[in-house]
């Protein structure tokens, strides 16, 4: 059962837009959808879910611009002006949460905006997302949005769970309510009760004449009160047992753990035995026979060392192609052949010893790229510096800048709190330098990392014994000694439906997975001589040569897969 979603603002049928808009002047290919319908053939605390991750009243624009009526869609001074324009890499294009205000789904996109790639990988086709402005002056987050595909089940088989580049959450409730409470909704560090409450009125005072409501099953009162009748109805452990007393903490509590759930939703198409099947990679690893998932007990690297084995003796492979299926909301084409083929092999191979031999090097072939990117899910959930954030401040400040960047130790970090470390409620003032994009005017700003959270006294939560296990390190080293382990680490993403998560890396330096292969070609060769500060050890393992590139890009992109 079906019913029509009517929130989607202003929607546009297929056009080239060539005008300009406030400021922006605009030539790109714009895809609208049809009009999205909810399917409410699931889980009700995943459907309430997805209508909070939609929601477009909790943010702080709203709360000071609504004049005190809290159902009032869309404001009067015409909405939040952070959303107007989104820049994609086919250029910047109509925002489609327009004269609204911030939700979610702003930054994780999916079938609200068709660039030339196709549905969005839950991501924004951003280097770095804009954010409400404020009199502190951030215009955008620190790191590029990453996809929240598989985001709730990617870690089932991972050491600790971390959210976040940085590993700044443990759990995904927490990521959704300081989320909802923090920056990114234009909510200052100062402000996170004031947030809390202004969230908890939204949901009393919400009469149900919005869009939301109507498509969702009606107020908020009807849906997350405690057996509150039949239809969309919370279940116990995701409602209010007494909506009207309810305290803000608690509400905004049901609010992370109903979003939760539809995240959790979010993930790629597996089959009745747990495989990924939803790729022309799965199709042609289920078609030739081959491994598809670790045996019990078998690490992921160890299955995909397997994997290569069974790949090097396949003499007659069956190839994938649109005749085995077709991409409905996608424009590349379904297809593994024998370039996919060599690209898997590539980027499975590694040299034989601890560096290239001069051999290995001129030959090239061994990408390495299964230390950190795994299959089946292509991450090893753990954080490495591979000289991305190196490369974007050498770039303005010349090189050889960052290493000699001061950086202080931990004793004096966590004395200056304000200083070094990034914003809290506890400390609101802090000036988050090592959490920030590079500024050529300022050159004490750059992104750490890691490096911001491990003994972190304000995010107690993130345990310094879980980010040395994640890491491999010695449990009994002094936090003092590993502080510098973790400085300009980043968490690895997985790369199932990459080609809708560019631009790439956490900084959103490179807008194409061909920037992103030559990339790692040259940061390998100064990984070997020492150029990377605190570079991790596996990049010196990688050995590519020019004419690898279009192979690895053409296997990367067999990892596409159609949202349904």
């Amino acid at each position: 059962m079906s019913l029509p979603l009517w929130f989607r603002p202003l929607p546009l049928p297929l056009l080239v837009i060539a005008t300009t808009f406030l400021g922006y002047t605009l030539h790109a290919q714009v895809t609208v959808p049809p009009i999205r319908t909810v399917d409410l053939d699931r889980p009700a605390e995943e459907i309430l879910g997805e209508r909070l991750f939609l929601e477009t009243r909790f943010a702080h624009f709203f709360a000071v611009n609504s004049g005190g009526n809290l159902n009032q869609e869309p404001l009067a001074n015409g909405g939040d002006p952070t959303l107007t324009v989104i820049q994609t890499p086919t250029g910047p294009v109509p925002g489609p949460f327009r004269g609204k205000t911030m939700n979610c789904a702003q930054c994780h996109l999916s079938d609200q905006l068709l660039p030339r790639n196709g549905v969005a990988q839950f991501n924004d086709y951003q280097a770095r997302t804009p954010v409400p402005a404020r009199e502190d002056g951030v215009l955008t987050t620190p790191r590029n949005t990453a996809s929240i595909r598989n985001v709730g089940r990617v870690f089932e088989s991972a050491l600790q769970v971390f959210y976040h580049g940085d590993a700044e959450f443990t759990t995904l409730n927490g990521l959704v309510e300081d989320t909802l409470t923090g920056r990114n909704y234009g909510w200052l560090p100062a402000e996170q009760t004031l947030a809390t409450q202004h969230i908890a009125q939204v949901i009393r005072q919400d009469d149900g004449s919005g869009a939301l409501a109507q498509a969702y099953g009606g107020s908020y009162r009807q849906v997350l009160t405690c057996n509150s009748g039949n239809g969309i109805v919370a279940p116990a452990g995701y409602c209010l047992t007494n909506f009207d007393r309810a305290k803000e903490d608690e509400i905004l509590g049901v609010i992370g753990k109903l979003v939760r759930q539809y995240l959790n939703s979010l993930e790629t198409q597996r089959d009745e035995t747990g495989a990924y099947s939803g790729t022309a990679y799965d199709v042609f690893l289920k078609n030739n026979g081959l491994p598809r998932l670790p045996n019990g007990g078998e690490t992921d690297r160890a299955y995909s060392q397997r994997l290569l084995v069974a790949l090097e003796q396949l003499t007659a492979p069956q190839w994938v192609s649109a005749n085995d299926m077709e991409f409905e909301n996608n424009r590349y084409p379904y297809r593994f052949g024998p370039k996919e083929f060599q690209g898997l092999k590539i980027f499975l191979r590694s040299p034989s010893g601890s560096t290239p031999t001069t051999e290995e090097l001129s030959s090239g072939g061994k990408g390495n790229c299964l230390a950190c990117h795994a299959a089946p899910v292509f991450t090893d959930f753990s954080f490495h510096n591979t000289g991305v954030n190196q490369q974007e401040y050498d770039q303005l400040h010349g090189n050889g800048a960052f290493a000699q960047l001061p950086v202080p130790d931990l004793t004096t970090r966590n004395a200056n709190y304000d200083l070094y470390l990034p914003a809290t409620f506890k400390h609101p003032n802090a000036e988050e330098v090592f959490r920030a994009p590079a500024k050529l005017e300022d050159p004490r700003l750059t992104d750490l990392g890691l490096w911001n959270m491990f003994a972190n006294p304000d995010f107690l939560s993130v345990d310094p014994l879980s980010i040395k296990l994640v890491l491999g390190g010695n449990l009994a080293t002094p936090d003092e000694e590993f502080l510098p382990v973790t400085l300009g680490r980043f968490k690895t993403p997985g790369l199932r439906d990459i080609t809708s998560g560019n631009p790439y890396f956490h900084n959103g330096s490179q807008p194409t997975l061909k920037g992103v292969v030559n990339f790692y070609r040259q940061t390998s060769e100064a990984a070997r001589q020492g150029q990377i500060r605190n570079g991790d050890l596996e990049l010196a393992r990688i050995a590519l040569v020019e004419a690898d590139q279009k192979a690895l890009v053409a296997f990367l992109r067999s990892l596409k897969e159609d949202q349904r």
